[in-house]
């Protein structure tokens, strides 16, 4: 388990990036758990859907029986028994979807678990018997988001979900609850403070509703978790005072928490032994040094706190006060209670507790044992890889089986209808050598209309095999879709002083075209990005390219650096079969306005003035990305750019043809630019849209389009 206080830390102190708080939820998920009953964050999920089964799914045997199995550890029998139901239609396509999900995540494999839930999220009007099972995969599937740091998708998940409660007056309280405050993450994630203030706040409010509702003691432990949890957030985002506010909420529930019927004492003891320790470190942060101490020695006379778990949590307050040698000496035994929790040294784990274990001996002078723990982690590192690497296959593998059985559950209804045609045919045969003993002298035109039927009706049973098949494919396209679209953000920086907005459009279901941007502290990096080809294996070269772009920005690596990292792994034929992509990549500082930048063979972009037209910049070109090994990208700058707006495009701009192949062009583009006053990035953008629109004059696109326009006034 890794503690608030070595999070707290280790962002101050090795500049880990906040917007991708890796351990944050995993503390978020077992910190309540902890004592004595240990539960994943989708179990906890699991047993508040519950709480919440509407009358349907309880009244449903298939449903009960499905339950009773998810309580159990064996997963495959469940998913056998999931398959099962579903092809005697017992249980729907979207409640098998649902429990299959929850089957996967019991089980870790969220990839395929995240797949599932998915596939729920596509139908826009659920059935009113599945619309229970369409809010609780929403509920779910932004949890998981969350927890991936994915807040742009679960917010696309967890808004329509709550608006469509709301417009049906839905009585699943604490599915709303939950889903309210997943919102609430996103948003403080996100930067967005104050509309997380007001989602936390109505989070806390249903569940609250939940409580009043329960005469036991399970509606008040919901409310005590998602108060723990909002101060945990509060505390991940620096703002201290609203970690106080949130802690004496959650101490307030305590007491009349165990007055309840059922209430665990245990459970309750926890909470304020790990409050002692959130007063701490929010205390210290706010300089209320002596307080902070007493809330410490509270949390050291507990026998939590005595605990080599506890313990092992302690070390970020000690070292956040400088108290480097104890907190050293409290992770002596980490290997042993890592093992007692039964956790791994995973990428996850080496990074969270070895990196912290290693900063307590380096602080404190202990140089031999420093190197020691840091040899450690680069001897588990390749291992850690593999295993994740490992998982992602089978996890790959599972996806791809699943596929494939429900194409064969197809094939056996076409199969099915393909037998009962020939039984009506083999029938109808039997009758017409009846007629033809009575009836000689028809013979040969009952022949003829026997081959003209026999003719239709392969006609019939080709075009009903033609018809699924295309169906499936557009089927599987529409979710392909919406996954790429998910992996770029439609959620733009809400800070004041930065106007940011992209539009990415492709010419098929799915395209090759990418943006994407990674705000840390005062330092905004962004991409556009144009793969070489279009449609299906262009997106996932799109997706390899957006995933090693967001990876090395977080590492916060310069321009060219990013460009060379991701040219060295896109040589690779295994990855791209031959595909390259171009690519502007930029790092801007948000406090001078300098912008570094490296362009990998991409279109120039167009700086404006103080309106937004402007003149193309005269850039070094490089080589896109993709086509020779170790080659060295040549990166470049611009002193300031504060109130001039930045245009990056693809080519699918200037290249849009109309009926006559004639094309937008650059100077269409620049003259765009320059009658269009600025007001905001999102309107450059939807004019240059409107442009193009008119020029190609009802035709369809010939290529991926993608635009984003970028301007600071801090």
């Amino acid at each position: 388990m890794i503690i608030i206080g070595n999070y707290v830390y280790l962002c101050r102190k090795i500049k880990i990036n906040m917007k991708r708080p890796i351990f944050f939820w995993m503390l978020s998920a077992l910190l309540l758990f902890s004592c004595g009953n240990d539960k994943s964050h989708f179990e906890q999920i699991h047993e508040r859907s519950e709480d919440t089964t509407m009358k349907d799914p309880e009244d449903n045997e298939a449903c009960r029986m499905v339950i009773d199995l998810l309580d159990g550890e064996d997963h495959q029998r469940t998913l056998f028994v999931v398959d099962s139901l579903e092809k005697v239609k017992a249980l729907s396509a979207m409640a098998a979807n649902y429990y299959r999900g929850l089957a996967y995540s019991k089980n870790k494999q969220l990839r395929t678990t995240e797949w599932c839930w998915q596939k729920n999220m596509i139908t826009q009007n659920p059935s009113p018997k599945d619309i229970y099972f369409y809010y609780q995969s929403a509920a779910s599937l932004s949890n998981l988001l969350v927890n991936k740091h994915n807040y742009e998708g679960a917010l696309r998940i967890a808004l329509p979900a709550v608006t469509k409660m709301e417009e049906t007056n839905s009585n699943l309280d604490l599915v709303h609850a939950i889903l309210h405050e997943s919102i609430g993450q996103c948003q403080l994630n996100l930067g967005r403070h104050d509309n997380a203030a007001v989602s936390y706040d109505l989070a806390f409010k249903k569940y609250m509703q939940v409580a009043e509702a329960d005469s036991t003691a399970n509606g008040l432990r919901h409310a005590i978790v998602d108060a723990f949890n909002t101060a945990l957030g509060y505390l991940h985002a620096k703002h201290y005072d609203e970690v106080l506010v949130w802690t004496d909420r959650t101490d307030s529930l305590i007491a009349p928490y165990k007055a309840k019927q059922g209430a665990s004492e245990a459970f309750a003891n926890h909470v304020q032994t790990r409050l002692s320790l959130q007063y701490a470190v929010a205390l210290q942060a706010l300089g209320r040094e002596d307080e902070a101490a007493a809330a410490y020695s509270a949390y050291k006379a507990t026998d939590y706190g005595r605990s080599s778990y506890g313990r092992i949590d302690a070390t970020g307050y000690l070292m956040a006060t400088n108290r480097y040698a104890e907190a050293a000496d409290n992770y002596r035994n980490l290997d042993g209670v890592l093992n007692e929790w039964g956790m791994d040294y995973s990428l996850d784990n080496i990074q969270g507790f070895l990196a912290s274990k290693y900063f307590a001996n380096l602080k404190s002078g202990r140089n031999d044992s420093a190197l020691a723990v840091a040899t450690q982690a680069f001897e588990l590192l390749d291992t850690a890889i593999a295993q994740a690497k490992q998982s992602d296959a089978a996890e790959l593998a599972i996806i791809y089986d699943t596929q494939q059985m429900e194409r064969e559950i197809a094939n056996q209804q076409v199969n099915l209808t393909r037998h009962r045609l020939i039984g009506t045919i083999a029938v109808s045969l039997l009758v017409t050598v009846f007629f033809i003993f009575y009836i000689i002298h028809r013979r040969k035109a009952q022949r003829r209309l026997q081959a003209t039927f026999n003719e239709l009706q392969t006609a019939y049973d080709q075009l009903r095999e033609t018809t699924a098949a295309k169906e499936r494919i557009e089927s599987e396209l529409i979710i392909a879709r919406g996954i790429q679209m998910s992996m770029v953000p439609s959620v733009f920086p809400d800070r004041p002083g930065i106007d940011l907005y992209a539009y990415m459009q492709p010419a098929k279901e799915v395209g090759g075209d990418l943006y994407d941007y990674v705000l840390v502290d005062d330092y905004l990096y962004f991409c556009v990005g144009d793969v070489s080809g279009k449609g299906v294996p262009a997106s996932l070269v799109m997706a390899q390219t957006t995933r090693l772009f967001r990876s090395l920005a977080t590492q916060e690596k310069q321009p060219a650096q990013i460009a060379q990292c991701i040219n060295a792994e896109m040589t690779d034929e295994r990855v791209t079969h031959g595909m390259f992509v171009t690519m502007f990549i930029g790092l801007l500082d948000l406090k001078t306005g300098r912008l570094v930048f490296c362009n990998a063979g991409h279109n120039p972009p167009v700086l404006g003035g103080d309106d937004a037209g402007g003149t193309i910049l005269d850039i070094e070109p490089n080589a896109p990305v993709g086509l020779w090994p170790e080659l060295e990208y040549v990166e470049e700058e611009i002193a300031c750019i504060k109130g001039r707006p930045l245009f990056v495009y693809t080519d699918g701009l200037t290249e849009a043809e109309n009926a006559n192949l004639q094309q937008f062009g650059e100077e269409r583009m620049l003259e765009t630019l320059r009658h269009t006053q600025f007001k905001n990035s999102q309107q450059v953008i939807e004019a240059l849209r409107v442009e193009v629109e008119k020029h190609r004059n009802g035709e369809e696109p010939n290529d991926d389009l993608t635009m984003l326009c970028l301007r600071i006034d801090l």
